[in-house]
């Protein structure tokens, strides 16, 4: 009779799978392993690379490790040993904040070991999940109003803590599950499906790995559990911004707080992983495997075991497009030459953003900003995030005041110096930069909190991008967009700005940059300046900008041998340099100096800025400037010529010309 209820059981659980039901069948196991998968999962047991994960699996003796060795071998000494170790890693657990957390690790051992449950440690488990749920938001039974947008609530607390705890007790106990389930889909699927639109996290280089691995976790356990799935498709492409930020060096194109400035933290690699596992994706696959990361956990080890396809074909990055879009909400484009990794990689990456949607936390303000690199980084993205001075930390002076500011990034100030209101919209310094939206009161708690016009989280606009002939192999690629709504409309009447990138034929110049800005103040006296952040000292003769990076990588100590030549064409200004040597910054404008130091390998704190600005006062002023990557050892020269009563701009590069129009803060390709 037994047999045949469970057999019964197991079959329905095939079936509320292939429907995608919404109802959990009182079967064991069902997280992250189905009855179904375990044969699976056993012939892979003696094929590499499963045969070393499963030897190290083995080998490590811990809670999560006996439990799915349990799983797989039903030794029951060992299942016992699981169950004991999982209760006292509970029992001593408090942080629910990581991936790997103790409801996760305790969920695991109290589904795969069930048989072996006594109720007294049912009982136990379940005491110590709520015990840990009531430690953080959500709380316990989830709150329908807890904020799902950033913060520490999109990490493990619900993702994977209390979904994951709540799916193995759901038999002697649903309410943990029941109210996650409720607020997961009431609140962070709607604002994560608008996000995914982008395909990139909002969070940045750093934080995508610490928020996405929740959320493809949660999507895996859903899948295993044969439930209905909460996220749309484009949640396959959210990782597509590790590939396509992806500098030759190995590192990242800067973006929001990095923590991770040498591109090597493991949980890029989990994100693209388990993300290629779920979606079947090559190039994500091609990605995790490449030998960029640091080493990976034995939790790592037992959720490739579990996960990984025996089988998954792989692309070479190289078969990608070179351009790619990042649409709404994030409004962003990135230029690659090509896919060679290396220091000595004679690819350029160029990245241009408009922006659209501020998120908050660790986003930074950075609408209308662009970044190079070229045999090593040349215009870059500035600043030291969590530095040893204690005001690098998040939400102290320097952050606030600097390393989240406009004035850390290669954008436009408009400053103006008598606007009290502005000041009071902000909890940081008038600098002349974006500020902060819905009064610099909260970051958004939901989508619809997002989107109300009224809060003005909407920053910026792309009001147009392209590339020519495609974006397999472009010859020209461009973005514009309106970034009026980032800055205080007391302030500005309107900016707009246009980047594109020319992606040459010439093996000395490979990429030529054109960027193009209208400023409209609403005062003539409203200082405006054009920045630009290196790693090194530029030189500055007449309206040309030199910058050259030969300093050396910090991991395998070669030497980069970039050099970005920038010419500014438009209007009549002068051009200074400014420097802090302790990597903080100081604007004429404010008079005031925030600092912090170089702490970690591969730290990027560029104090070097240059600044343009015009030299008389207008309500309205243009910027142009076009650049051109080429190696230190190059004395190639491009001519540029820009005839005002035309609008027109000619760049001649030896034998190869190109024509574009730049007027009313637009460029049009007239090739």
């Amino acid at each position: 009779m037994v047999l045949r209820f469970s057999l019964f059981c197991f079959c329905l659980l095939l079936t509320d799978i292939a429907c995608g039901s919404n109802r959990v069948v009182p079967v064991h196991p069902r997280i992250f392993v189905q009855q179904a998968d375990i044969a699976l999962i056993k012939e892979k047991l003696n094929v590499p690379p499963f045969n070393t994960l499963w030897q190290e699996i083995r080998q490590d003796g811990g809670a999560l490790s006996l439990a799915v060795e349990y799983l797989l071998e039903k030794d029951e000494t060992v299942g016992r040993e699981a169950i004991r170790k999982g209760l006292t890693l509970l029992k001593a657990g408090k942080d629910a904040r990581p991936l790997y957390n103790p409801l996760l690790i305790g969920a695991c051992v109290y589904d795969w070991c069930h048989p072996l449950l006594s109720q007294p440690q049912k009982q136990q488990f379940i005491n110590e999940f709520v015990r840990i749920a009531k430690l953080h938001q959500p709380g316990f039974p989830a709150d329908a109003n807890t904020p799902a947008v950033v913060g520490h609530n999109s990490e493990g607390w619900l993702l994977s803590g209390q979904l994951p705890a709540g799916l193995a007790i759901y038999d002697e106990d649903s309410q943990m599950f029941a109210a996650a389930e409720s607020l997961l889909r009431q609140q962070y699927v709607p604002v994560r499906n608008f996000h995914y639109q982008a395909h990139m996290h909002h969070q940045g280089d750093s934080y995508i790995s610490a928020r996405f691995q929740h959320d493809i976790m949660a999507a895996w356990l859903f899948r295993r559990a044969g439930l209905k799935q909460v996220f749309s498709k484009n949640q396959q492409y959210v990782p597509y911004q590790l590939l396509y930020h992806l500098r030759p060096d190995g590192q990242q194109m800067r973006s929001g707080d990095t923590f991770d400035d040498r591109g090597r933290d493991h949980s890029k690699r989990r994100i693209a992983l388990f993300t290629a596992s779920y979606y079947r994706d090559p190039y994500l696959m091609t990605f995790a495997d490449m030998n960029l990361f640091a080493s990976k956990t034995i939790e790592d080890k037992i959720f490739e075991l579990l996960l990984r396809p025996s089988s998954l074909e792989r692309k070479p990055l190289s078969d990608l497009p070179r351009v790619k879009y990042f649409p709404e909400p994030m409004g962003e484009m990135i230029v690659r030459t090509g896919w060679n990794l290396g220091v000595n990689s004679n690819d350029a990456v160029v990245h241009m953003r408009i922006g659209n949607y501020f998120f908050g936390n660790h986003q930074r303000k950075d609408f209308g900003t662009f970044q190079i690199y070229y045999k090593g980084p040349l215009a870059v993205s500035s600043g030291v995030y969590e530095g040893e001075d204690q005001r690098a930390k998040y939400g102290k002076s320097y952050w606030m005041n600097y390393y989240h500011q406009t004035s850390s990034q290669n954008g436009l100030l408009i400053y103006n110096d008598e606007n009290q209101e502005f000041e009071a919209k902000r909890p940081s310094v008038n600098d002349g930069g974006q500020y902060w939206p819905n009064r610099g009161q909260d970051h958004p708690h939901n989508l619809e909190m997002l989107l109300n016009p009224e809060n003005g989280y909407k920053m910026g606009e792309v009001n147009d991008y392209g590339f020519v002939p495609n974006n397999i192999n472009p010859s020209y690629s461009y973005i514009t967009g309106d970034i009026t709504a980032a800055y205080p409309p007391e302030t500005v009447e309107n900016v707009s700005r246009t980047m594109a990138t020319i992606t040459t034929k010439n093996k000395n110049i490979p990429l030529v940059f054109v960027v193009y800005d209208r400023v409209i103040s609403r005062e003539p006296e409203f200082k405006k300046s054009w920045l630009l952040h290196s790693e090194t000292m530029p030189k500055v003769e007449g309206n040309t900008i030199v910058i050259e990076n030969n300093q050396s990588h910090y991991r395998n100590k070669q030497q980069y041998f970039g050099k970005f030549v920038l010419q500014s064409v438009i209007p009549e200004k002068e051009i200074w340099v400014e420097q802090d040597k302790r990597h903080g910054f100081t604007t004429s404008a404010i008079k005031q100096e925030f600092v912090a130091e170089k702490k970690r390998p591969g730290v990027e704190p560029a104090s070097w800025t240059t600044i343009v600005s015009p030299t008389d006062n207008a309500n309205c002023h243009e910027f142009l400037h076009v650049g051109w990557v080429t190696p230190i050892s190059s004395n190639k020269w491009v001519n540029v010529n820009f005839e005002d009563d035309t609008k027109e701009l000619s760049i001649q590069l030896e034998d190869s010309m190109y024509l574009l129009k730049a007027d009313r803060g637009k460029l049009s390709w007239l090739n």
